[in-house]
């Protein structure tokens, strides 16, 4: 009997077939000329904006999921939170939006009042030099000649139902250029006018301050419809000659501010000559701030003797 050693024919799958290449990554696997080919790998993409793409695990077909860098710029859906960032493969809210009410430019409008009397803004911040509140204000004139001066105030109400004036914090300035004109007065006022100190009353001991600047740039600067002839001094058209107060409540208690009103011959019980209408808000409804993710709503409320929005 004669005996055949030879191997047994082993036949290929026809190509395209399908098989397995031991490679969970590959979806798709085939026969090509005796040979399992995988094909159709596995994608991995990022599983969200605090994330980056992964990659394919071959033994199980599963996608690695890495955090983005922490820091990275994503949107958390929140229009209360700005500047929000990838922590931990989160989205972290950032700030709110900006506690500090900035500026009112005059809503009267440029050179609506005579330059020396004419106010043209007025600003609110907080900062670590302060321990209260820094009102600024600006007088559209750089300098005052002869006796002529300067005058404004701030205006306070303790009595939140009547808004007639408790308080006032007056500067003067004067002078080529101009310089403040003697000491900040912080007078008591006879709670009877909503824009005038009546009976204007030296409060003493009190602790706010006031620095003046005499050439801080003019809000309306870029107007090019200025009437020269309503303000006085070097670059009166440009600049602006500024007030800046650190008002401290021990000096207020629970007070809020009316408006900043500018006044003839240092005389704040009289009738103002101008006021820049500082009003931030009023109601809640005043404090909405939209962006791309939405609306936010805030609150107003008292702060540092200002009715301002809060979120």
């Amino acid at each position: 009997m004669r005996h055949d050693h030879r191997p047994l024919p082993n036949p290929s799958k026809a190509n395209g077939s399908t098989c397995s290449d031991g490679n969970a990554c590959t979806q798709t696997d085939t026969c090509q000329s005796g040979t399992c080919g995988g094909a159709n790998p596995v994608t991995c993409s990022a599983l969200d904006q605090c994330h980056v793409p992964g990659t394919c695990n071959p033994s199980t077909g599963l996608c690695s999921n890495p955090n983005a860098t922490d820091g990275t710029s994503c949107t958390d859906a929140n229009a209360c939170t700005l500047s929000d960032t990838c922590q931990g493969g989160s989205c972290v809210g950032g700030n709110s939006p900006t506690l500090e009410p900035g500026c009112k430019n005059d809503t009267g409008g440029a050179d609506d009042a005579v330059g020396q009397k004419d106010l043209s803004q007025f600003c609110v911040a907080t900062g670590a030099s302060c321990a209260g509140t820094i009102f600024t204000w600006k007088w559209d004139d750089t300098e005052w000649s002869g006796k002529n001066t300067g005058d404004a105030c701030a205006l306070y109400d303790t009595d939140d139902a009547d808004t007639f004036a408790n308080f006032a914090i007056c500067v003067t300035v004067s002078g080529k250029p101009a310089g403040q004109s003697g000491p900040t007065r912080f007078y008591t006022c006879g709670n009877t006018k909503q824009f005038n100190c009546t009976g204007a009353a030296i409060k003493p001991g009190t602790v706010s301050s006031c620095t003046v600047t005499p050439t801080t740039t003019d809000p309306f600067a870029a107007l090019l419809s200025r009437k020269s002839n309503k303000c006085t001094g070097a670059n009166c058209l440009t600049k602006d000659t500024q007030a800046q107060c650190c008002v401290k409540p021990a000096d207020l208690g629970t007070a809020t501010l009316i408006d900043v009103c500018s006044y003839p011959s240092q005389s704040p019980s009289s009738d103002p000559s101008e006021c820049v209408k500082t009003l931030f808000c009023t109601s809640n409804a005043d404090c909405t701030v939209t962006n791309g993710e939405g609306t936010c709503t805030g609150r107003c409320v008292n702060v540092g003797g200002v009715n301002q929005c809060t979120f």
